[in-house]
């Protein structure tokens, strides 16, 4: 194996200095500017992280300790809060102070995979004699990695469910794992099979399945890709051991704690009940779960019903946080069964492939045309050049199809996305001729432009919206509540649609209460609320007390209904009304 000199990598680290800078300075601008348009938003996930955060750092590690949310996160959100303890206007400001910093971190990450990915790229074409054929500069390299990042890491990691921004998950925090993850690999296979880069890989799949549980499973997919980029395999298979031990001794203490609280060996309940949600699709998907369907188990402990039309849930206990039917949903869900579906399956598949065929859509097109110049568009060549780069594409591959038979979301498997492209584009095999050159250069730049007209779209997009949103809203009723009485630690009730504002209570982390019971008003409801006769409506707010609520909020009331007894608050559509003082 051709080992790369000292001074020919300090070159490579330095070569293109002002892309590299150009580049760096675009993506901390446009993490700025997202950040700041989107700092009062939220979303339910991050409410649920803040909790957990807070648990971990007050002590409280029974209610900490979650099956459903991975800790890494809720550990820099924690530590930020702890820290720099921000008043209710500015705690969502800080959490995206916190996506900023991953970010960062991220692009660091990134940087250091994308010089490795060039070298190894290199020591490729020296090793396979592949002089004869166009080789991708630097520059280019440079050019579509960045802009691949900040396009996958903006837009597509940060997206939620009404396309907004800078929405609080952990999926940061794992992409940038992975990249360093695959970084370490290929400077295995063209640099040093050293202990050190064995132990790093091993810290980073533990930490990498502290952020999220689906990396447990895939940590072994790197440490099998690990195994086989070293040339002596007797070599690799002690190395590879002492990786595995590391992954161990960082994640084991997060899953036995979780074991032993569970009763049963777990890693986390995630994956089981995505696949209940979406494959099995159980009667009352998210939340309230109350075993309707015999087939899909009994519930060990559901949410309770304490009134029947309208239908009125309670859920003050065991189970912490702002929403605990969100804050630890595998607690909720105890005693679910997941099954094998035929028809959940298919599915599911066609609504993954489908989506997943809208982002990749326009690059297998690109691929395609590259490989109809490169005369190698027969599918046994194709193939064959793409195995060549099987340590990008492995790992590519499973960390996507892992999501495949359940339910995928771009912010799942965007890192994934990167490492397929460029891996397949280390593939190509262009003739080296000046028409090889001409047309890569085009599409390099068609690339950048067309990314730069949608980083430039979007921002001032959100910017936009953000100058027109001036008033931090959930701030707004959380203040609201606390100058008419409420405080932290009061229990509340909600009138609205389950789930409403996809799970809402923003404005109750800020206020800092519990919401404990909510009533439903959806359409399916047989009796809605605000239309029940007002001796219902008394006998449920009665039922609520009993349950020692405080107050209730509702998100909206109808025009047609008499208000009485409810207060305005100023500036939203919420009111609220007292049961006890």
């Amino acid at each position: 194996m051709t080992q790369v000199n000292h001074l020919d990598k300090l070159d490579k680290l330095t070569a293109n200095f002002p892309i590299r800078t150009l580049f760096w300075i675009l993506a901390i601008v446009l993490g700025i500017l997202h950040n700041w348009a989107n700092r009062f938003t939220m979303n339910p996930d991050g409410v649920s992280y803040l909790d957990i955060g807070d648990a971990y750092f007050r002590g409280d590690w029974s209610e900490a300790l979650n099956g459903y949310w991975s800790p890494l996160y809720s550990w820099l959100l924690g530590f930020a809060m702890a820290v720099i303890k921000p008043s209710a206007y500015w705690e969502f400001p800080v959490a995206k102070l916190v996506n900023f910093f991953i970010y960062l971190v991220a692009l660091v990450c990134f940087e250091f995979f994308l010089n490795q990915l060039i070298v190894f790229y290199q020591e490729r074409r020296r090793e396979t004699s592949q002089s004869r054929y166009f080789e991708i500069p630097q520059w280019m390299w440079l050019t579509l990695g960045y802009t691949l990042f900040i396009w996958s890491f903006l837009y597509w990691l940060w997206k939620d469910y009404d396309q907004r921004l800078c929405q609080l998950t952990p999926d940061g925090c794992v992409a940038a794992l992975v990249y360093l993850a695959t970084g370490i690999i290929l400077r295995v296979r063209t640099q040093s099979a050293s202990w050190a880069s064995f132990i790093l890989l091993g810290v980073i799949l533990g930490l990498a399945y502290l952020a999220k549980a689906v990396m447990f499973p895939l940590s072994f997919v790197f440490l099998v890709v690990s195994f086989f980029s070293v040339e002596n395999r007797r070599q690799a298979l002690s190395r590879v051991v002492v990786a595995f031990v590391v992954f161990l001794i960082v994640a084991m203490p997060f899953c036995a704690a979780l074991s032993m609280a569970k009763g049963h060996f777990t890693f986390g309940d995630t994956g089981k009940l995505n696949y209940v949600w979406y494959t099995n699709g159980i009667d009352r998907p998210y939340v309230h779960w109350q075993g309707a369907q015999p087939e899909t188990g009994t519930p060990k402990h559901p949410v309770r019903q304490i009134f029947d039309a309208p239908v009125v849930f309670e859920f003050g206990t065991p189970v912490g946080g702002t929403y605990p039917l969100w804050y630890d949903p595998s607690y909720w869900y105890e005693g679910i069964k997941s099954r094998f579906d035929f028809k959940g399956e298919i599915r599911a598949l066609k609504t993954s492939f489908a989506y997943v065929a809208n982002y990749i859509g326009a690059f297998l097109l690109v691929y395609l045309v590259l490989a109809y110049f490169s005369n190698r568009l027969f599918l046994a060549i194709a193939l064959k050049d793409l195995i060549e780069n099987w340590r990008l594409l492995v790992p590519a591959f499973v960390g996507t199809a892992v999501y495949l038979p359940v339910w995928i979301e771009i912010r799942y498997f965007a890192p994934f996305l990167i490492l397929l492209c460029v891996g397949a584009l280390a593939s190509l095999r262009l003739p080296n001729t000046q028409e090889s050159k001409r047309l890569m250069v085009g599409i390099t730049l068609a690339v950048f432009v067309g990314a730069t007209y949608n980083f430039s779209a979007l921002t001032i997009g959100n910017l936009k919206a953000s100058f027109q949103e001036t008033i931090h809203t959930e701030w707004l009723i959380a203040d609201q509540l606390n100058s008419l009485g409420i405080r932290p630690g009061d229990q509340v009730a909600r009138i609205g649609e389950i789930p409403g504002n996809y799970w809402g209570g923003y404005w109750a982390r800020l206020a800092k209460v519990k919401i404990i019971a909510e009533v439903d008003t959806s359409l399916k409801q047989e009796i809605n609320y605000w239309k029940a006769d007002a001796s219902i409506q008394d006998r449920v707010l009665e039922v609520l007390k009993q349950s020692e609520v405080k107050a209730v909020v509702a998100e909206k009331i109808p025009d047609d209904f008499s208000a009485v007894g409810w207060h305005s608050l100023k500036g939203t559509s919420f009111h609220i009304r007292f049961l006890s003082q």
